[in-house]
C-alpha cells in the first residue's frame, strides 16, 4: 500500500490514465471559460437593459432645460436630477454611479449631473470633463447605440459602465448619454463564479481517475482473498464519476433554464413597465400640463367653467379629482377654490394637507407630488398621489404665482391599467424610492410576494423579477414585477430535475453493468490462475536449457508473436525479454526492415522443418540495422506449434563488406584524379578519372614516379617543404602546374596523405588531383566584375583610386604633375525621359569609347556612376601641357553621339585637380575635381566647359 500511494508510485501511474485525467482537467477548463464568456455577455446584456429603462424614464425637455456648467448648481432640475439619481440606485443594489454626461462640439465629454451627493469627494461638478474617458463609450454618441465597456480604472476605481444615448426627439441626434456603472470587483467575482463547477466538476473526475488508478495497481499487486476485497473498484469508480457528471450537468442544465426564463420574464416585465411609464408621463404631459396652460391663459375662472374643463381629465379611471388652489398672501397656507367633483362638506384637506409640494413646486416652477395617502372605504384600501403645476401671469413683464393646478391620482388604478389583464404572467407593485428606503405605493399585498424591496442587479444568480425606475413629479418611482402563476405554468423549473433524474438512473445502470462484468472477470481471473501455474513451469524447464547458449535464441508463434527470447537475443535486439515477451514482431516490434518477408519464411520452416544459413536484417530501438544469419526449426511450445529461432551476429563482417564496396565505388567513380604509390613513391594505381586527366592509361605509369606528370621546375627546398609537412601532418596541400600526354599544360590542386599501417608506419601514399581551371578562369573575371563598370567596361571607383594613387606616387617620385578630371554630363536626364534608359545607356557607352580614345595609353578613363566620369593624367612638366591636353580633350565633345541610331549632341561639365597644388592623395582630388565640376556648372561660358 505505501508503495502505490508514494509518490514513486504515482509517477509509475500508467501515461494513459494521467493523459485522461489531464484531458478532463482541460475539458473542465474550457467549459469554464465558456461558461466565463456567457455569464459576462449575460451581465453586459443585463446591464445594457437596466441602463435602457432608466433612460427611457428621462424627459429629454428636462435634460434641455440644462447648461451643462456651474450654472446648473442653482437650477431645480438639476437639483431634482440629483435627488432622483440618488433614489434611483436603490433599485439596482449592485451599482454605485448613475450619471448623465453629454458631449460638446469640440468632441470633449462633459458631466450635466450625478448621483453622488453634494459636495461629496466622487461628485461629479456640471460642466467638468470626463478626462479618464475610455474611446469605447464614443459609439453611444457617434453611432447612437448603447455601448458596454470594462472593466477599466479611473480616479473612482474600477468600473463595468454601459452608456445609453438619449436622443432629441425633434432632430434624432443624441445629446446625452446615462451611464450606470457596477464595480469591476464584482463583476469580476460574478464572472469567476460561473467558472467554479465546471472546474471543480473537472478536477473531481481526475481525482476520481487517478484514485481508482492507483488503487487498480494495488489490487494488482495482491492475491487470494484480498484482491477478492477489491473487487468492486471499477464499479465505485464508475458511480462516483457518475453522480459527479450527473449533479454537474444537472446544475448546469438548471442554470441555463432560469437564464431563459430570466430572458423570457423580461420582455414581459420591460413591456409592462413601460406602459407604467407611459401612463405616468401622460398624466405629467397631457393632463397636468394642460390643465395648467389653460389657467395661465384665461383670467378669472368660474367655478363652472373650471368644472367644465376638467370633466374629460377626471373621466379618466386613475385620476380621482382635479382642484384650483389660488395663492394667498401667505406663503406657507392654501386654500381650495375649486375642487371637481366636489367633494362631501367642505373637505379640501387631501389637498391643503400637501402645502410643502405645493411650496416646491412654486420655488422650483416644476410639478411636484405630496405624499402618498393610504385611504380606506368598503373596496378595501386605496393609494392616491396629489400632483401641484404651478400657475403664473405676467406682471410688468415677470412671471408671478397665481396659484396651482392639482390632481388627486389613484395609484392602484394606475398600476392595474399598466397590467392591461396580464396579472396571470406578472405581479406589478409600484414602491416609492427615497432617503429613507423604499416605500410600497400601490399593488397587491399577497404572501407569494417578497415582504421587501431587494431591486435588481446582473448577477446570473439574482432571483427572477424586474423593476424599472420611474421619475415623476419630481419623485422616483420604480415598478417592480415579480412573476405570475400563468408564468410559472408556461415557463416551469423542472430541466434540472430531469437531468438528474435521467443522469442518476444512467450512472445506476452502468455501475450495476460493470460491476457485473468485473465479477465475471475475477471469476475467469481466478480459472486462468491455474493454468498459468502450469505454463510457468514448463518455461522454467525450457529456458534452463537455452538461456545460456552463446547465441541468441527465439522462440515465436506462426503469427508472428515473440513467445520467449534468451539473454543473448536481448544483447542482439537491445531489447529486454519483458518487453518483447507478446509483443507481435511485425505491428509492435518493428525489429524486422523486410516485414513482407516473414509469412514466407514461416510457410518454408513449415513445409520443411527447418531453415538454415539465411542473412536477415533487424532494426534496433534506435533505428540501427543489424544483420544475422537466421538459422530456424519448427518446435512445440507450451501445448502450440511455434518456431524456434537461433542467430549468428554478421553486423560487423557485412559492415566490412560494405565499407570496402563503398570505397572501391568511390575510387573508380569519383572525378577527382587519385594516384596510389607505394612507401618509396613509386605508382601501383590510379582510377579512370587519373587516366583522363593526365592521358595517360594505368599501364603506362604503373611503375613510374608522379614527377612524370609535373610541368613545372621543382626546387630543392620546394621539396623539402613538401617532405616536412609529410611527415609531420601526414598531408600536403597546394596548387602545381602538370602537363597532359599531349602536352598541355593545365592547373590542379594536389592533395597527398600518407597512409599507415596499425603500427604507425607508411605503406602508401594517396595523392588526389583536382582540376582547377575553370576555377581560375572564373576568378580572372569575377575581378574583373569587381574592379571595371559593367556598362561602359572602364574601371570603377576602386580601380580608379588605385591607379591615382599610382601616378600620384610617380609624380612624386618624378616632380611632375599628375590630373585628375571629372566629367559630368549635361542635359543627360532629359535624353533618359526622352529617349528611355536604353538609349541613355547606349549613350555612356559611346561618350566612353570616344573619351578612351581621347587620353594617351598610359592615362586611365573611369566611370564613377550615372553620367559621371574621371580621368587620371599623368607624366606632364608644367602647366601649359595640361592645359594643352584640355584642349584637346574638349574637342572629343564637338561631333554627337551615336545611341541607339540617333546622333546625340550633347554637352558637359569639367572640374581638373593637380598633384601636388589641389591635393595629395587620391580622395582629395577626386573631391577637389569634383568641387570644380560643380562650380563650373553655374559659370557658362567658361573654357573648363564644353
Amino acid at each position: 500500500m505505501k508503495r502505490c500511494c508514494s509518490v514513486g508510485g504515482f509517477v509509475r501511474l500508467p501515461v494513459l490514465w494521467i493523459i485522461l485525467a489531464a484531458a478532463v482537467v482541460a475539458a473542465g477548463a474550457l467549459v469554464s471559460f465558456w461558461r466565463m464568456g456567457e455569464a459576462d455577455l449575460f451581465m453586459r446584456e443585463e446591464l445594457s437593459r437596466q441602463t435602457r429603462l432608466l433612460a427611457e424614464t428621462i424627459p429629454p425637455d428636462q435634460i434641455r432645460a440644462l447648461s451643462g456648467t456651474e450654472d446648473d448648481l442653482s437650477r431645480p432640475e438639476y437639483l431634482r436630477f440629483k435627488k432622483q439619481f440618488r433614489s434611483a440606485l436603490q433599485a439596482f443594489p449592485g451599482s454605485k454611479f448613475l450619471t448623465l454626461v453629454g458631449r460638446r462640439e469640440d468632441g470633449t465629454v462633459f458631466f450635466y449631473a450625478d448621483s453622488e451627493l453634494p459636495g461629496s469627494e466622487d461628485e461629479s461638478p456640471p460642466g467638468d470633463v470626463y478626462e479618464e474617458m475610455d474611446p469605447g463609450f464614443l459609439p453611444a454618441f457617434e453611432e447612437q447605440r448603447p455601448v458596454t465597456v470594462g472593466p477599466i480604472t479611473d480616479r473612482w476605481g474600477t468600473w463595468v459602465s454601459t452608456w445609453h444615448p438619449i436622443p432629441d426627439p425633434k432632430t434624432g441626434r443624441v445629446f446625452a448619454a446615462l451611464a450606470l456603472d457596477i464595480s469591476g470587483d464584482n463583476w469580476n467575482k460574478y464572472v469567476r463564479g460561473a467558472a467554479v463547477l465546471p472546474f471543480g466538476t473537472g478536477l473531481a473526475l481526475a481525482a476520481v481517475l487517478l484514485g481508482g488508478c492507483l488503487a487498480l495497481r494495488l489490487r494488482s499487486g495482491l492475491q487470494g482473498d484480498e484482491r477478492w476485497r477489491l473487487r468492486h473498484i471499477e464499479a465505485v469508480c464508475a458511480l462516483t464519476a457518475g453522480l459527479i457528471l450527473t449533479f454537474s450537468v444537472s446544475r448546469l442544465v438548471h442554470e441555463r433554464e432560469n437564464l431563459d426564463r430570466r430572458y423570457s420574464f423580461s420582455v414581459i416585465s420591460d413591456a409592462r413597465s413601460a406602459e407604467l411609464n407611459n401612463l405616468f408621463g401622460s398624466l405629467r404631459g397631457v393632463a397636468l400640463e394642460s390643465l395648467g396652460r389653460y389657467m395661465e391663459s384665461s383670467g378669472e375662472v368660474s367655478g363652472e367653467e373650471f368644472s367644465e374643463f376638467v370633466r374629460h381629465i377626471v373621466s379618466l379611471p386613475e385620476v380621482e379629482s382635479a382642484a384650483w388652489i389660488p395663492a394667498g398672501e401667505n406663503p406657507v397656507s392654501y386654500s381650495v377654490r375649486y375642487r371637481y367633483p366636489s367633494a362631501p362638506g367642505n373637505d379640501s384637506g387631501s389637498y391643503e394637507v400637501n402645502a410643502e409640494a405645493m411650496a416646491l413646486a412654486a420655488a422650483t416652477g416644476l410639478p411636484a407630488a405630496g405624499s402618498i395617502r393610504s385611504i380606506s372605504d368598503l373596496n378595501g384600501i386605496r393609494h392616491c398621489l396629489c400632483v401641484f403645476r404651478p400657475v403664473y401671469r405676467q406682471e410688468e413683464g415677470l412671471p408671478r404665482l397665481r396659484g396651482f393646478v392639482a390632481l388627486s391620482l389613484r395609484l392602484d388604478t394606475i398600476v392595474n391599467k399598466a397590467q392591461r389583464g396580464g396579472e396571470g404572467d406578472a405581479a406589478m407593485r409600484l414602491w416609492e424610492l427615497g432617503h429613507d428606503g423604499p416605500r410600497l405605493a400601490a399593488g397587491p399585498d399577497s404572501p407569494d410576494l417578497p415582504g421587501r424591496f431587494s431591486g435588481s442587479s446582473v448577477s446570473p444568480g439574482q432571483p427572477l423579477n424586474g423593476v424599472r425606475p420611474i421619475f415623476a413629479f419630481g419623485k422616483t418611482f420604480c415598478a417592480e414585477l415579480h412573476p405570475g402563476p400563468l408564468f410559472r405554468v408556461h415557463h416551469p423549473v423542472r430541466a434540472g430535475w430531469m437531468a438528474f433524474a435521467a443522469g442518476f438512473f444512467i450512472t445506476i445502470a452502468v455501475t450495476v453493468l460493470l460491476g457485473n462484468a468485473v465479477h465475471g472477470r475475477e471469476v475467469l481471473e481466478r480459472v486462468v490462475a491455474g493454468r498459468t501455474a502450469e505454463l510457468r513451469e514448463s518455461e522454467a524447464r525450457f529456458r534452463s536449457l537455452v538461456e545460456n547458449v552463446p547465441f541468441p535464441v527465439s522462440v515465436i508463434s506462426p503469427e508472428g508473436r515473440v513467445l520467449f527470447t534468451n539473454s543473448r537475443g536481448e544483447e542482439f535486439f537491445g531489447i529486454q525479454s519483458a518487453r518483447t515477451t507478446g509483443k507481435h514482431l511485425l505491428t509492435e516490434l518493428h525489429i524486422l526492415v523486410n516485414p513482407g518477408a516473414f509469412p514466407g519464411f514461416v510457410d518454408q520452416v513449415f513445409d520443411s522443418g527447418s531453415l538454415h544459413g539465411r542473412e536477415v536484417p533487424f532494426r534496433s530501438p534506435e533505428g540501427d540495422v543489424r544483420w544475422a544469419f537466421v538459422s530456424a526449426s519448427r518446435i512445440v511450445f507450451d501445448g502450440r506449434e511455434s518456431i524456434i529461432v537461433a542467430l549468428q551476429d554478421i553486423t560487423e563482417r557485412k559492415a566490412m563488406i560494405d565499407r570496402l564496396q563503398l570505397a572501391d565505388q568511390f575510387f573508380r567513380t569519383t572525378t577527382e584524379g587519385i594516384v596510389v604509390t607505394d612507401a618509396d613513391g613509386f605508382i601501383e594505381d590510379g582510377n579512370p578519372a587519373l587516366e583522363e586527366l593526365t592521358g595517360y592509361s594505368l599501364e603506362e605509369i604503373r611503375g613510374r614516379r608522379p614527377g612524370m606528370f609535373s610541368a613545372q621546375r621543382i626546387h630543392s627546398e620546394t621539396s623539402e617543404r613538401f617532405w616536412d609537412s609529410l611527415r609531420r601532418n601526414g598531408v600536403w596541400q597546394g596548387e602545381v602546374w602538370n602537363r597532359r600526354k599531349d602536352g598541355e599544360a593545365y592547373p590542379v590542386w594536389l592533395t597527398v596523405t600518407a597512409v599507415r599501417d596499425s603500427e604507425g608506419k607508411t605503406t602508401h601514399y594517396a595523392g588526389v588531383l583536382t582540376h582547377i581551371g575553370d576555377i581560375k578562369t572564373e576568378q580572372q573575371r569575377l575581378s574583373h566584375m569587381a574592379y571595371h563598370d559593367s556598362l561602359t567596361g572602364l574601371p570603377n571607383r576602386y580601380l580608379l583610386l588605385d591607379r591615382l594613387e599610382m601616378v600620384i606616387a610617380r609624380a612624386r617620385r618624378e616632380e611632375t604633375f599628375a590630373a585628375a578630371v571629372f566629367i559630368d554630363l549635361d542635359e543627360f536626364k532629359e535624353v533618359n525621359d526622352t529617349y528611355g534608359h536604353e538609349t541613355g545607356d547606349l549613350l555612356l557607352v559611346s561618350v566612353a569609347r570616344r573619351l578612351t580614345e581621347a587620353v594617351r595609353d598610359q592615362d586611365t578613363v573611369a566611370r564613377l556612376g550615372g553620367d559621371e566620369f574621371v580621368l587620371v593624367l599623368d607624366g606632364f612638366v608644367s602647366r601649359d601641357e595640361v592645359e594643352s591636353f584640355l584642349e584637346r580633350l574638349k574637342n572629343a565633345f564637338s561631333e554627337p553621339f551615336s545611341a541607339g541610331g540617333r546622333l546625340l549632341a550633347v554637352r558637359g561639365s569639367m572640374g581638373i585637380a593637380l598633384f601636388p597644388d589641389d591635393g595629395s592623395t587620391a580622395p582629395e582630388l577626386i573631391a577637389r575635381a569634383d568641387d570644380e565640376m560643380y562650380g563650373v556648372k553655374g559659370k557658362k561660358g567658361r573654357r573648363r566647359f564644353f
